[in-house]
């Protein structure tokens, strides 16, 4: 990605090598061993552990830690921790501070999962509908 940003001369966009996660610390990050450069990965992927095989520990933060002024769009395609980094923006307040919201969600990856109905009702709770 840092690659891509600096090839195309992209300004005004920072790199985070981390996980979004309910919790700040650690966590283990789980891809397919092969093919090289796959894009399937999940923190925990309790539901795919028999493909996501290759591991890499990395630094899990909380979303709300970003969040300072008004966002227009987030999009979020977090591999299965949806429901813990929505959980934790509604405690923290951050909600507030997201205009619009483009959500890709995966259940049943086992990391802080909600079902799709709780998933909504929550994300409706907080204005979006």
């Amino acid at each position: 990605m840092e690659q891509n940003i600096a090839a195309n001369s992209v300004d005004g966009v920072t790199c985070h090598r981390v996980a979004l996660g309910a919790e700040e610390g650690t966590g283990e990050f789980r891809v397919e061993a092969r093919p090289a450069g796959s894009l399937v990965g999940s923190v925990g992927g309790a539901g795919m552990r028999e493909f996501l095989t290759a591991t890499e520990t990395v630094q899990v933060r909380r979303l709300s830690s970003y969040l300072e002024s008004t966002i227009d769009l987030l999009k979020l395609d977090v591999e299965g921790a949806e429901g813990a980094v929505v959980q934790e923006l509604a405690e923290s307040g951050k909600f507030r501070l997201i205009e619009r919201m483009i959500v890709e969600f995966h259940h049943h990856l086992g990391v802080g999962s909600l079902s799709l109905a709780a998933f909504l009702t929550l994300i409706e709770s907080e204005g979006f509908d």
